[in-house]
């Protein structure tokens, strides 16, 4: 019998802290997708230069509605605490945008990002 992994770990959380760290790992970067993909939409001619970042950054915009409906519906409050957070995030890198401490925000989401991957590998 051939042998396969599902790629899942055990994680032992309460019930509010799995609904903020999903809210923050799963359902925010869906709605970033879908606003990227929207603000896209609004302005003209900007498919015909999109290239693969926003090829990456939007896939999980084609993911129906319907799936997320309930989602949003029943944790909204996570959603909307981890969304406030990422919109302080966006305005300090908007702040940052002249100066040279965004280089050091640019190191640090390398290196989380690269933990994210390691993670994942892992599984």
């Amino acid at each position: 019998m051939p042998s396969f992994r599902i790629g899942a770990r055990v994680v032992i959380l309460s019930a509010e802290e799995h609904d903020r760290l999903v809210a923050l790992t799963s359902h925010l970067p869906q709605l970033i997708s879908t606003a990227l993909a929207a603000s896209i939409a609004d302005v003209p001619r900007a498919v015909e230069v999109a290239g693969p970042a926003a090829l990456d950054l939007t896939r999980l915009a084609l993911s129906p509605y319907q799936i997320w409906r309930d989602i949003f519906a029943t944790n909204s409050a996570p959603i909307d605490a981890v969304l406030g957070v990422f919109i302080g995030k966006l305005e300090e890198l908007r702040t940052m945008l002249r100066r040279p401490e965004i280089e050091g925000e640019f190191d640090r989401a390398a290196e989380a990002a690269k933990l994210l991957r390691k993670e994942s590998e892992a599984l």
